[in-house]
């Protein structure tokens, strides 16, 4: 949860300031930036079922913790995520809302499945949203 969260929310951030690059998108204001739950809860289903297709062609071991309910893995992911942290990489805001305080450390958990490709996924997950 803690690698799959920020994953999501770095790419949805990626992909609504297309003409940003990653200094660009590391540097944005983190209060003008919340996405909403639903969003966040779309592109974490979709990358879920990516993964179980990944895992059952042998291809990687998933943590039992991803067959929690989306909404479940979203709020364990946003808890867990930068616990060794002085400013929490990911937060809720009054409305319900992710948004995060720290870019930088946000895109180093988002790293840590940037080799699987996945980055279809949530541009999919994103357009059947519309």
């Amino acid at each position: 949860s803690s690698h799959l969260v920020p994953y999501a929310v770095f790419e949805i951030l990626a992909l609504q300031h297309p003409k940003l690059d990653l200094y660009g998108l590391l540097r944005l204001p983190p209060d003008e930036n919340a996405i909403p739950f639903e969003t966040v809860e779309k592109v974490v289903i979709g990358l879920k079922n990516r993964l179980f297709e990944m895992e059952q062609q042998h291809a990687i071991r998933l943590a039992p913790e991803i067959y929690l309910p989306a909404d479940e893995l979203i709020r364990q992911g946003v808890r867990k995520l930068g616990v060794f942290h002085s400013r929490k990489p990911l937060r809720f805001d009054k409305a319900g809302n992710i948004e995060s305080s720290d870019f930088k450390v946000l895109y180093y958990y988002h790293n840590r499945l940037s080799n699987y490709r996945l980055e279809t996924v949530v541009a999919a997950s994103l357009a059947n949203q519309a």
